[in-house]
C-alpha cells in the first residue's frame, strides 16, 4: 500500500507537470524533484526518521513555492544527497521500484543544480535567494554543456554506470570494476553471487599480428589460451564489431571457477559479455564487459533493467582503436569509439 502511494505521487506529478509548467513556467526538473522530495518525506516518516522527513519536506516546499511564482530556485548541490540516501533506504527496505524512481531524479537534479550555478554565478549558493527566468534563459542553457566525470587514458575513456547501487570496487588501479549492490537487484543474490561491469587493458600478444578480418577468431583463441588454472572455459564466441576494417570484436564467454580461496567448496558459473578492441598503437587490448558470477545452479539476478545499465556502460566506452583501410589493406588510426 505504501509503495502504491509513492507510485501514485509520481504518476500525479507526471500527469500535471506539463499543465503546471505551462501555467507557472516551472521547469520539469523541479517538478520531478518536488514529487521525489515529497514521497521521500512520507517514506522517512514511515521509517521514524523525523529529521530526514523534515528536510525532504522543506526542499519540496521551497521548490513548489518557486514554481508557483514563475521562478527557479537554487537550493545547492548537497540536498540532492538526501534523495540518493532516500533511494538507498528504499532499496534496503525492499521497495526497489520506488528506489528506481527516486535515484534518477536525484542524478538529474544534481546536474540541473550545477547548471544553474554555472549560469547564475556563485552568489546563488545562498539557498534563500530565488532567481528569475530571463527571456534568454533557454538560449543560455543550451550554450552550456556539462560533461560527466570520466575515466580517461590515452587508450580509452568511459563514464560511470548509470542506475542505483553501482560501486567502484577497484581503487585507482586497472582494471576499472563497478559492482552492483545486492539490494539494487530485483532478485536477491545468494551468498558470493555478484554482478559487475569492468574495463581492462591487456597485452594483445599474437593478436596484434592478424588482420581485421581475423581479429574475432584471434580473440577467441586468446581467451581459450588465457582461461586457465582454477578457471575452465565452457564456451566462447566472438564476432566482428563496428565498421569494416575495425580491430574490434563482441564476445560472449562462459566459464567455471573451482577452488576459489574464499569459497573453496563452491563451483561458480561465470558469464562475461562485452567487447575487445586493439588500440591504435597495437600495444594494448581494451576490454569492456559485464559479468555475473553465481554458484552452480543458482538463478540469475540479471534482470532487464540491470542488463540495460550494463549495456549502456559498454556503449559509453570510447576507444582509440586501430583500423585497417578496406580499400588498400593498410592500417590507419581512428579517434572514434566503437559503435
Amino acid at each position: 500500500m505504501r509503495g502504491t502511494l509513492i507510485a501514485a505521487v509520481f504518476a500525479l506529478a507526471a500527469f500535471s507537470s506539463s499543465v503546471f509548467a505551462e501555467r507557472s513556467g516551472c521547469p520539469p526538473e523541479d517538478e520531478a524533484a518536488v514529487a521525489a522530495y515529497a514521497s521521500c518525506a512520507g517514506f522517512r516518516r514511515e521509517q521514524g526518521d523525523a529529521a530526514a522527513a523534515e528536510r525532504a519536506a522543506a526542499h519540496a516546499k521551497k521548490l513548489r513555492k518557486a514554481c508557483g511564482t514563475d521562478t527557479s530556485v537554487f537550493i545547492g548541490v548537497d540536498p540532492y544527497e538526501d534523495l540518493l540516501d532516500c533511494a538507498q533506504a528504499l532499496a534496503l527496505a525492499g521497495r526497489l521500484d520506488d528506489a528506481r524512481r527516486v535515484e534518477p531524479v536525484a542524478q538529474a537534479y544534481l546536474r540541473e543544480q550545477m547548471l544553474r550555478l554555472i549560469m547564475h554565478g556563485g552568489q546563488m549558493l545562498d539557498p534563500a535567494r530565488y532567481m528569475g527566468r530571463p527571456a534568454d534563459y533557454d538560449r543560455k542553457r543550451e550554450s552550456i554543456h556539462l560533461r560527466e566525470p570520466r575515466f580517461t587514458t590515452p587508450e580509452f575513456s568511459v563514464g560511470q554506470p548509470h542506475g542505483g547501487g553501482w560501486k567502484l570496487v577497484s581503487g585507482d588501479s586497472m582494471p576499472i570494476v563497478f559492482s552492483k549492490e545486492p539490494i539494487w537487484l530485483s532478485r536477491r543474490p545468494v551468498r558470493s553471487q555478484t554482478v559487475v561491469v569492468a574495463l581492462a587493458v591487456r597485452d594483445p600478444g599474437l593478436v596484434r599480428d592478424v588482420d581485421s578480418e581475423g581479429f574475432a577468431r584471434a580473440i577467441e583463441d586468446l581467451m581459450r589460451s588465457t582461461t586457465t588454472g582454477r578457471f575452465r572455459l565452457v564456451s566462447v564466441a566472438a564476432t566482428h564489431r563496428g565498421e569494416v576494417g575495425d580491430y574490434c570484436a563482441d564476445y560472449d564467454l562462459a566459464m567455471e571457477e573451482r577452488d576459489n580461496p574464499e569459497f573453496p567448496s563452491i563451483v561458480f558459473e561465470i558469464r562475461n559479455q562485452g567487447f575487445v578492441c586493439l588500440e591504435q598503437s597495437s600495444q594494448f587490448l581494451v576490454e569492456a564487459f559485464y559479468s555475473e558470477r553465481k554458484p552452480q545452479g543458482a538463478p540469475s539476478v540479471l534482470d532487464d533493467i540491470v542488463r540495460g545499465e550494463a549495456e549502456a556502460f559498454l556503449a559509453d566506452v570510447e576507444v582509440n582503436r586501430r583500423r585497417e583501410a578496406a580499400t588498400t589493406g593498410t592500417t590507419s588510426r581512428s579517434e572514434e569509439g566503437p559503435d
